[in-house]
């Protein structure tokens, strides 16, 4: 009998440390540690935003995905309610041994275009508006810099789980906000009855991740034109608790909508299309990033 409980016990302390290995790996405790965080700070009337829907399935292009929880815009406190607005979310706890993502300014996305600028999508449903139209908000970030180059840059911790780093996370994360913007497209008469006419909704792609975030001021510009080498002096480097994170979104990732842009420009156009920004958070910046947010009105 007590041969049986002690193989039993083993059993249990063995699955016991898998399991745990398993759950820290794939990061469901992270996941739900964010959502647990952000209602507190809702709840302290220190944000505006709310956890509505964890594990939303999606499909774009007909492909299958998740995404992690999504965040709405609510009033009721301190803070308007303004727009309609979702935050699409993706939590992703980052390998150990490649932890620091790091990020720097190409300061040319192309002519005539502020680098600092962020770009918001919103979906016109009801009215004399359709579903088959969205819009790309072109914002002032309010003197924070925008960022669109990516790094995964090596720590001296142990390795454990996979290899992905920012650039993944980005092309998951807009994977997520184009099915779930897909997804809005094929309710529109619900909509419409929910909200007794027009309705339009803003969208953010976010990601929280346990990477430490560093930025530079360096300037790519000054690599040597012969070598293509540049050095990284200590003082240009800065750890950041959240960034803004721009991105082209490639087509297999994006929605079926068309993007109205009254522009003839192509390059205006694509722009439209296809550049997105993206807020990467780390646990230290949580409640600054949803303040900002909180405070952010997008026009039309």
């Amino acid at each position: 009998m007590i041969e049986t409980l002690g193989f039993e016990e083993n059993r249990k302390s063995n699955v016991r440390k898998h399991f745990e290995t398993e759950l820290r790996k794939n990061g469901f405790g992270f996941q739900y540690s964010v959502i647990k965080k952000i209602k507190n700070i809702y709840n302290q009337e220190e944000s505006a935003w709310l956890p509505v829907f964890s594990e939303f399935p999606v499909e774009v292009n007909n492909n299958n995905t998740h995404i992690d929880f999504i965040l709405e815009r609510k009033g009721g406190n301190r803070f308007s309610q303004n727009k309609p607005f979702f935050m699409i979310c993706e939590c992703k706890r980052a390998n150990p041994a490649l932890s620091n993502w790091c990020f720097v300014r190409s300061l040319f996305a192309r002519k005539g275009i502020s680098p600092d600028n962020i770009f918001i999508e919103s979906l016109a449903i009801g009215g004399d508006l359709t579903t088959q139209r969205s819009y790309l908000h072109r914002l002032d970030t309010r003197g924070k810099d925008v960022f669109d180059i990516a790094f995964n840059v090596k720590s001296d911790e142990k390795g454990e789980g996979d290899t992905k780093g920012a650039n993944d996370a980005v092309s998951q994360v807009l994977r997520g906000m184009n099915g779930f913007i897909e997804y809005f497209s094929k309710k529109e008469d619900l909509l419409k009855t929910q909200h007794q006419g027009s309705y339009s909704p803003y969208f953010l792609p976010v990601i929280f991740t346990t990477a430490e975030l560093w930025t530079s001021t360096i300037k790519l510009s000054d690599s040597d034109l012969n070598t293509g080498n540049l050095d990284l002096p200590l003082e240009s480097l800065a750890n950041v608790p959240w960034l803004l994170f721009q991105y082209n979104q490639s087509q297999p990732i994006k929605h079926s909508m068309n993007i109205y842009d009254e522009s003839n420009d192509i390059f205006n156009v694509a722009e439209s299309e296809f550049t997105r920004t993206v807020a990467i958070v780390n646990p230290k910046g949580i409640a600054d990033f949803l303040y900002f947010m909180s405070c952010l009105d997008p026009k039309n």
